[in-house]
């Protein structure tokens, strides 16, 4: 039938056009503007916009987010899109902060879920306002449950650092 295409065709490139993102996005990709936009966000305080990802698997030491001194760092988005071998499954994206004595993990549902031939495919993406003080490192990780998953996929935060008096 024209125009419309076979299942497992369908099914074969998505898992090809996932796997072409994550071999573009398995570096540590960190932005930050270079000078903060005037009035980035409404009221009277100047915003400097930022945004994070990792290719999963990760390597040692990734999700990690150093806060720098006299800022603060305000997560808006947290994001996931991984695959797992079938007989595992992703529960959440964790967001880790520490404000003050309290370092407190923040957990994201996941909220798709898909299966293609062996790979079951987990995303969510969901608005969050969570804050880590200066001089802190915040962690983004995910949580997985079995055995031998082999998690390919991206995960991303983004928000921005602000001004601490």
């Amino acid at each position: 039938m024209r125009g419309s295409a076979k299942p497992a065709c369908t099914a074969a490139r998505l898992f090809g056009l996932a796997a072409v993102v994550v071999l573009f996005a398995s570096a540590p990709s960190r932005a930050q503007s270079a000078a903060p936009p005037t009035n980035a966000r409404q009221g009277d305080h100047k915003a400097q916009p930022f945004q994070a990802s990792w290719g999963i698997p990760f390597d040692n030491g990734d999700g990690n987010i150093p806060v720098p001194s006299g800022k603060r760092l305000v997560f808006e988005f947290a994001s996931i899109d991984v695959t797992v071998n079938a007989d595992c499954r992703v529960g959440f994206v964790s967001v880790t902060t520490k404000v003050g004595d309290a370092a407190v993990g923040h957990h994201v549902p996941i909220t798709g879920h898909h299966t293609f031939g062996t790979r079951n495919v987990e995303v969510t993406g969901q608005v969050v306002k969570l804050y880590a003080d200066p001089e802190t490192t915040a962690n983004v990780n995910f949580g997985v449950a079995g055995n031998n998953c082999n998690p390919i996929g991206v995960i991303s935060v983004s928000g921005y650092l602000e001004d601490v008096p």
